[in-house]
């Protein structure tokens, strides 16, 4: 009863927010939360059926779908690889429907170690926030982080733990915070409602400002909320018409600086740092007005190079801006910004070049808006030229890796190859940075016989969305 009451209210929520005036900024407002909580409602009475929808299932028999995650098309791995799970992922090496936050491969493509998610302990080990206003939510009735909660993306630490952040359905903002967990899946850390989101990456001692030389210090994106419109961005005909702009508010990117130990070191405005530099007309140039930037990496460089970049600055991809930028990393301003022919990238990583860094980065849909396949592309920082290294002419079809949303790259300890994953296709291939050739074929595929919907389908393998993979360091490997 207490169920159909909450949906009486939600059905009259949402009547009230038209009523309201879907022109103005507080019905638009009063309808987007409504309408969130209306749908998270219906979803939160009974525990979530898995999100079958959002992948397929392939022409692989299902007891061949361990087999055929890691295929190797050269002797070996350039490293060993831990490649991100969640919800009703890897259950033949975490049973239930649960499943593992992550599974690690050898060089050799054979499996290592699994990382049991155990979402009912993390919030267990809430830290604080760190600053005063945290990130305010919009959760579904019925939300229930045990229930709920999913894996984003993960990195590596150097004794083995995870950063994870994570995210769900059922929320507004969808990004649940980050953690560090260690090698039996238990956090020892958990940091919620700060607005931590994304692609965390661990630092391994190369800071140079605020926690310079901590070898586990995690740079993580996070966001917040700006009054009103960002001055230097102008809605879109399209956009005014349509009564979405201006904006009531809009997204503020920072990137976070956190300790071993979950404590927030710095919080740099990767927003003010571009509105107040030269490079600030940029700003016009975005898809999204209310969402200017999208901050979906960050990387802390490893050599210096052109226009004063140095050991310890940040390198970030900017989504909705089409942008690679480099803040300083001591005070966190803006030093350079390139917009090339890529466009909605993830995954910025370094690679070092004899004229100065290059910037690897997966082009989700350069060419104008084609985003089928993606692309793996490298930015010379000091020329601004941008080349294609994936796919090339000798890339089989089978391999060539897209994805309209999210996706990302690692760059192997060594430098010599780098693995590009796309969230869409469920798949993640390792290239040779020199040849451009494909060394290995990574398949998101899982046996998910007893799951709601797949009755009669248990003799095929499903092939999930690719969440992340990322090479395990090198300190981590020695004396496994």
């Amino acid at each position: 009863m207490r169920r159909i009451s909450q949906s009486l209210f939600l059905c009259a929520l949402l009547l009230v927010g038209f009523a309201a005036g879907s022109a103005t900024d507080i019905g638009r407002e009063l309808m987007a939360a409504a309408e969130t909580t209306f749908r998270g409602a219906w979803q939160g009475r009974a525990p979530p059926a898995p999100r079958l929808k959002v992948g397929r299932f392939a022409e692989i028999a299902a007891s061949d779908a361990a087999a055929q995650r890691v295929r190797l098309f050269a002797p070996t791995l350039a490293g060993a690889v831990v490649i991100a799970g969640g919800r009703h992922r890897f259950r033949d090496h975490c049973p239930g429907d649960v499943g593992c936050l992550a599974v690690e491969y050898d060089r050799q493509g054979r499996f290592v170690h699994a990382y049991p998610f155990r979402p009912e302990a993390y919030e267990t080990a809430l830290v604080p926030h760190g600053f005063a206003e945290p990130v305010a939510y919009e959760r579904a009735v019925g939300f229930d982080f045990a229930e709920h909660a999913d894996v984003y993306a993960v990195d590596v630490y150097s004794n083995g733990d995870l950063a994870v952040t994570l995210h769900s359905r059922l929320s507004w903002p969808p990004y649940l915070g980050v953690a560090r967990v260690d090698r039996d899946g238990r956090p020892r850390w958990y940091r919620a409602d700060d607005g931590s989101h994304h692609w965390p990456s661990v630092a391994h001692g190369r800071l140079r400002g605020v926690g310079a030389g901590l070898e586990d210090a995690l740079l993580v994106p996070g966001l917040g909320r700006g009054a009103g419109w960002l001055p230097g961005v102008r809605p879109r005909r399209w956009e005014v018409r349509m009564g979405r702009g201006p904006c009531a508010m809009h997204i503020v990117d920072y990137l976070h600086v956190i300790d071993g130990d979950g404590a927030l070191l710095q919080r740099l405005s990767v927003t003010e740092a571009l509105r107040s530099s030269p490079h600030a007309p940029a700003l016009a140039y975005t898809i999204n007005a209310c969402d200017p930037l999208h901050l979906n990496s960050v990387e802390v460089l490893t050599a210096a190079g052109p226009s004063g970049l140095a050991v310890g600055d940040f390198l970030v991809s900017l989504r909705n801006l089409g942008a690679l930028a480099v803040l300083d990393g001591g005070d966190g301003h803006l030093k350079r910004i390139w917009r090339g022919d890529f466009y909605g990238q993830h995954g910025a990583r370094e690679l070092a070049g004899p004229a100065g860094p290059v910037f690897l980065v997966f082009d989700n849909w350069g060419r104008h808006g084609e985003y089928e396949p993606g692309r793996l592309r490298a930015l010379e920082a000091r020329s601004g030229r941008v080349r294609t290294i994936h796919p090339n002419a000798s890339s089989p079809v089978a391999v060539r890796v897209h994805s309209q949303a999210m996706g990302g790259v690692s760059v192997a300890p060594d430098g010599s190859r780098a693995i590009v994953f796309a969230h869409d296709s469920g798949q993640g291939v390792e290239i040779d940075l020199a040849s451009g050739e494909t060394t290995a074929v990574f398949d998101a595929l899982d046996y998910v016989s007893g799951l709601a919907g797949t009755a009669g389908l248990a003799d095929k393998a499903y092939r999930w969305p690719m969440k992340d993979i990322r090479y395990v360091p090198a300190p981590a490997t020695a004396g496994r």
